[in-house]
C-alpha cells in the first residue's frame, strides 16, 4: 500500500485497491479510512487504465495514463492530478496524442516529432513514479529499471527490426519507411 499526501494538508493518505471481477478500484483514503477519490481500471481492452504514484519536486500526484490502440490508431492521454484542499480532483498536468499507423488509408496521421514530444514527457513522469495499478497488458515494467513505456506495438511487429541503440525518432521514422515500402511489394 502506498501513501502520500495527496491533498496537501501536511498528513499522508493510503492508496487502496481492490479487484473485482472485471475491473479494479483504485482509491485513496484518509486516516480515518473515508474515501477520498476513487477511480478504475477496466479488465477488457477498452478500458485498460494504469495509475502511478508521481512526485514531482517533493509533492504527490497521481499519474493515469491510458495508451490505447484499436485497429491502427493510437490515442494516448496521461493527467497528473492531485486532490484539492476540499478533496477535490485537481489536475495539475494533461495531455493527449492521436496518431494512426495505417499508412495505406486517407487522413492517414503520423506525427513523429509529436508522439516523440508525448513519450519524452509521459516517460519524464514515469521516471519519477511507482506502478499502483496497471490492467493495461501492453504495459510491462522491468523492476531493475526506471518505468517507461516503450510503444509495445513498435516492438512487437514481427516484421519490422526494431533498434535498440538508435532513438525513438529514428525507429519511428524506420518503421514508417518500412510501412510505406510494404505498400510498394
Amino acid at each position: 500500500m502506498a501513501k502520500a499526501d495527496f491533498n496537501r494538508d501536511g498528513k499522508e493518505e493510503t492508496v487502496n485497491v481492490q479487484t473485482k471481477e472485471d475491473y479494479q478500484i483504485i482509491e485513496i483514503v484518509d486516516e480515518n479510512g473515508n474515501c477520498l477519490w476513487k477511480d478504475t481500471a477496466g479488465i477488457p481492452h477498452s478500458d485498460w487504465n494504469s495509475f502511478f504514484l508521481c512526485t514531482i519536486e517533493g509533492s504527490a500526484y497521481i499519474l493515469q495514463y491510458r495508451p490505447y490502440m484499436i485497429q491502427g490508431s493510437g490515442y494516448y492521454s496521461y493527467k497528473l492530478l492531485y486532490l484539492s484542499e476540499d478533496n477535490k480532483e485537481t489536475v495539475y498536468r494533461s495531455n493527449k496524442i492521436e496518431f494512426d499507423i495505417n499508412f495505406d488509408q486517407g487522413g492517414h496521421s503520423f506525427d513523429i516529432p509529436a508522439i516523440v514530444a508525448f513519450m519524452n514527457e509521459i516517460n519524464g513522469y514515469l521516471a519519477h513514479s511507482e506502478l499502483l495499478i496497471s490492467t493495461d497488458e501492453n504495459l510491462k515494467f522491468d523492476s531493475n529499471t526506471c518505468l517507461q513505456d516503450n510503444l509495445s506495438w513498435l516492438h512487437e511487429n514481427t516484421k519490422f527490426q526494431y533498434n535498440e541503440s538508435a532513438s525513438l525518432s529514428e525507429n519511428l521514422r524506420a518503421y514508417e519507411e518500412f510501412e510505406i515500402g510494404q505498400q510498394h511489394e
